[in-house]
Order: structure tokens, then sequence, then C-alpha cells
């Protein structure tokens, strides 16, 4: 640290004026670019874990524990089945099937039951976590066009969530591995400080 000699200024002499000039911000600064990029890449890795976690927990509630709604022995027809019974729904006319098994539908409130293995084959992690804003973000989505109306509800069915209790159930697991992330990058920024005159 460097300092020059204070100097009295105005006319009653009754403030001193001075200066003070700080050896090695410049290589403080550098350093701490180097511990905030090594901390953003250790967090970015674990995002991805933790959206990893969180959708293989919508997978396991969708696919896992019993489901306590209406059971059901017929099913929607498919092109080439000959429909045995048909309904009138929504105005239009549908043929059904009877199941090979019968299908327990979740309650409200209830994860969805897996049916098809759609919505669950739909959830998927984005593959990068994006920075926007000085935030980072690890995307987990369901693409089944139905995922939305049975996460949030309509006006006519009641919710059955499955992303957000599973990102509920898995925020102690995220916590950890980001703080885990931080510490471990500001362990490798500092190792890479020594460069930057530290």
């Amino acid at each position: 640290m460097a300092t020059e000699g204070g100097t009295f200024s105005g006319t009653d002499r009754s403030s001193l004026g001075f200066k003070v000039e700080i050896d090695g911000l410049d290589n403080l600064r550098k350093a701490t670019e180097l511990v905030q990029k090594a901390v953003d890449k250790q967090v970015k890795k674990a995002l991805y874990v933790a959206a990893q976690r969180v959708a293989t927990e919508a997978k396991k509630s969708i696919q896992q524990g019993g489901k306590s709604g209406k059971t059901y022995d017929m099913r929607p027809a498919v092109d080439g089945e000959e429909p045995t019974a048909w309904f009138t729904i929504n105005g239009r006319s549908v043929g059904f099937v009877k199941r090979s098994k019968a299908h327990t539908a979740s309650a409200p409130g209830e994860a969805p039951a897996s049916d098809t293995g759609n919505l669950t084959n739909s959830i998927q992690v984005d593959s990068s976590v994006k920075k926007e804003n000085n935030e980072l973000i690890a995307t987990v989505s369901a693409s089944a066009k139905y995922a939305k109306m049975l996460e949030f509800g309509t006006h006519k069915i009641a919710p059955r969530p499955f992303m957000f209790t599973a990102l509920e159930k898995s925020k102690p697991f995220i916590l950890e591995r980001i703080a885990k992330a931080v510490n471990d990058g500001i362990g490798q920024g500092s190792q890479n400080t020594d460069g930057a005159g530290i």
C-alpha cells in the first residue's frame, strides 16, 4: 500500500486532503474473476445433476405408489382396433375396447397414474444450464400435451402435481449439491489465483 503525504487545503486550514493508492487491486480483481468462473462452473454442474434428480423424482411419482382414483376397464380404441363399446364424449362418438388390465387413475392431489408411459417419457432435462441476468437456470420439462393440465388442473380437472412435488422432495439434495459446488468452486478458484499475484 502506498500513501502520499497530507496537505492542508482551504483558507481556514481546518481540512486535510490526502491520497491513498492500494497496490494490487488489479490482481485482486483478476483473482475474484477466477473464483467467480470456478464457482459458476461447479454450480452449473450441480444444477444439471439437481435437474436430473427432479426429473427422476417426477417419473417415480407417476410410475410408483398406489393411486386411489377411479378404476377403468375400458380404453379408447386406436387405429385398427374394433371397438366393443361406443360412448358419446363432448358430442362425438368414441369407440372403446376392453383393457387387458384394469387401470386405476390418480385422485386429485396425487401424481398422475401411468397408463401409456407417454407422460413419463416426455419428462426431460435440458442438456445445458443457461445463464440469464446473472442467474443460472436448469430446466426440467414435460412435453406431453396434457402435462400442464395434470400439473395445474383445469376448470374441470383438479390438479395432479408431479413436477412441483418432485422439486419440493428434491430441495434438500439440491441445496446440499449447490453448497458443495460453491465451496468446491471457491477452493478451485483460489488455487488458480496464485498466478494472479495474490
